[in-house]
């Protein structure tokens, strides 16, 4: 085998060994931070412009039913807190909070989508609201994310 073949074996293997481990390592950690519930009567300056976009339909795949009762104090706004650490050479992008709903749960506000630098962390924030007897209930949550264009997801831990 000639010089030049085995610096191009060489450089071939080096990338794909290389491209196996930023696919592998590419897996984003999430951990809850906080999780703070709030009565919606206290906030009905967010509730008003809320529950009328809910009767209107504009919150399309983040409404998971209507209200039942046009009262305030009949729901809660539940906002979580999570940290994101990326353990992988390259960016996460677009990093969105997501849940699954349980019986009261009317919509949920995924906040900002976050790109996560290498080796660093960032926090995301999302808020749902719910019957005010289901503020307290456990959801499963997780965390929607791109790499090369490539959709992955992260199980939030310590809920």
């Amino acid at each position: 085998m000639s010089k030049a073949c085995k610096i191009v074996t060489a450089i071939t293997l080096v990338t794909v060994a290389l491209t196996v481990y930023i696919l592998a390592s590419a897996q984003l950690s999430a951990d809850i931070v906080s999780i703070k519930i709030e009565n919606a009567a206290d906030r009905t300056d967010t509730f008003a412009p809320l529950a009328d976009a809910i009767e209107r339909g504009d919150l399309a795949d983040n409404q998971f039913r209507a209200l039942k009762s046009d009262e305030a104090a009949d729901y809660a706004f539940v906002t979580y807190t999570v940290e994101l650490s990326g353990h992988c050479p390259i960016s996460a992008e677009w990093a969105v909070l997501s849940l699954s709903p349980v019986g009261g749960d009317v919509a949920f506000l995924p906040g900002e989508e976050q790109d996560v630098p290498p080796f660093s962390s960032r926090t995301i924030n999302a808020t749902l609201l719910t019957a005010r007897e289901d503020a307290e209930a456990a959801r499963n949550l997780w965390v929607e994310y791109y790499v090369f264009g490539r959709a992955m997801s992260a199980v939030v831990r310590g809920q």
